[in-house]
């Protein structure tokens, strides 16, 4: 998917008729799962490209997953990918935020294609195999 959340799910947050009982809202996320995928997602050749493409990344990590080593530094790597991100001009909110402005541009209560969510899934899964090339898991 990469770094461009909103070129990847751009009816998100969207709704599902089939899981309608379970959430109101559905949204998408850019997978920095670890810290390698995490400042490979971030590379400043990707931020640049989504500054000028006036869009957004909605990134999820766990900052478990190596970003601090056993004498508690933190990656040199990371520290630096969020000093340049830091340095853009750009809007940084919670996720909630972003999805509740979003949901009133749009205005919308209607529910996505299952063609939709299958082009999504199919997506998800070249992303997996993917990740599993490059990082291993």
């Amino acid at each position: 998917m990469g770094i461009d959340t909103l070129a990847y799910d751009p009816f998100m947050p969207y709704k599902e008729k089939s899981k309608d009982a379970f959430s109101n809202y559905w949204f998408s996320s850019s997978d920095g799962h670890t810290v390698e995928e995490f400042n490979q997602l971030l590379d400043c050749k990707n931020v640049d490209r989504l500054v000028k493409n006036s869009s957004m990344c909605i990134a999820y990590t766990h900052f478990a997953n190596g970003f601090v080593d056993q004498s508690g530094k933190v990656d040199k790597l990371f520290k630096e990918r969020l000093q340049y991100l830091a340095a853009q001009d750009g809007w940084f909110v919670p996720a909630t935020q972003l999805l509740d402005y979003l949901n009133k541009q749009r205005n919308s209560n209607e529910y996505v294609s299952q063609m939709y969510l299958l082009k999504m899934d199919f997506q998800w899964l070249l992303e997996r195999v993917y990740k599993k090339i490059v990082f291993g898991r």
